[in-house]
């Protein structure tokens, strides 16, 4: 991300392309707060065996899905715990932030 931005921008606002926000980006930028990341809740699902299985349906390989499934069940990562949207994010740009887009 920070390879792309001018110097001095404070915040990261990005939307996908089939993405129309309805409220001012600022506003976005305010409901972060102390945060690190600001994401949406997933327009459809909450859990992230149901998005895996989604993601069969476009050609994941059944093996990624099962080995994804025994590492959450394994860490006892409980059903429908939410899932985020990525459609539209909000990040500060700091060392933090610029740290972990490196990754």
């Amino acid at each position: 991300m920070n390879n792309f931005l001018p110097e001095g921008y404070k915040y990261h606002v990005w939307t996908d392309g089939n993405i129309a926000l309805k409220v001012h980006p600022q506003q976005l930028i305010n409901s972060l707060g102390d945060a690190d990341i600001l994401s949406m809740k997933h327009p459809a699902r909450d859990d992230l065996i149901d998005e895996m299985i989604e993601t069969m349906r476009w050609g994941l390989p059944e093996q990624e899905y099962l080995n994804f499934k025994q590492f959450l069940e394994e860490e006892n990562y409980p059903r429908h715990n939410g899932l985020a949207g990525s459609g539209v994010t909000v990040r500060p740009v700091n060392e933090k932030t610029i740290e972990f887009n490196n990754l």
